[in-house]
């Protein structure tokens, strides 16, 4: 199973489209993330998240839900605003601002602070993107 997580008007065919706002935009599914990724644990195979996850509220829960729901050895690709640009600052819907470092705290490796309350995973990056207005990461949940 694919998921295409708060698809927009960038429904995918073959995935599951998911999106909260049913009178905008077509969707397989439709649900407020805000709930958590309403799939069984291990059971995406990938994961897509293009500019969605800075519209939702809570950082480490969204991110531990994507986590839960990925099987083993399987990838997210994530896709957000810099924090710094005009888009990202000025859009009253972003509830979140994203930098790659904030990235490097849910994944293995990172270790110039202590332990985060509530990040008790953690993915592996396997590549990123990141230029004047867009960071991309794409993240395995590790196998075993």
């Amino acid at each position: 199973m694919k998921l295409n997580l708060g698809c927009g008007d960038n429904y995918i065919e073959g995935w599951i489209n998911l999106e909260v706002n049913r009178d905008r935009f077509k969707a397989d599914f439709y649900w407020d993330l805000e709930k958590g990724v309403p799939f069984p644990d291990n059971s995406a195979d990938e994961i897509y998240a293009s500019h969605i996850i800075e519209h939702l509220s809570n950082t480490i829960f969204i991110m531990k839900e994507i986590y839960r729901v990925l099987k083993p050895g399987s990838i997210i690709t994530i896709r957000v605003p810099q924090f710094n640009t005009p888009v990202a600052i000025a859009d009253p819907s972003h509830k979140t601002f994203w930098s790659f470092d904030k990235f490097k705290y849910f994944c293995k490796g990172f270790t110039e602070v202590g332990p985060i309350p509530g990040i008790d995973f953690q993915f592996e990056m396997v590549n990123s993107k990141i230029d004047a207005s867009e960071i991309m990461v794409v993240l395995k949940k590790p196998n075993g």
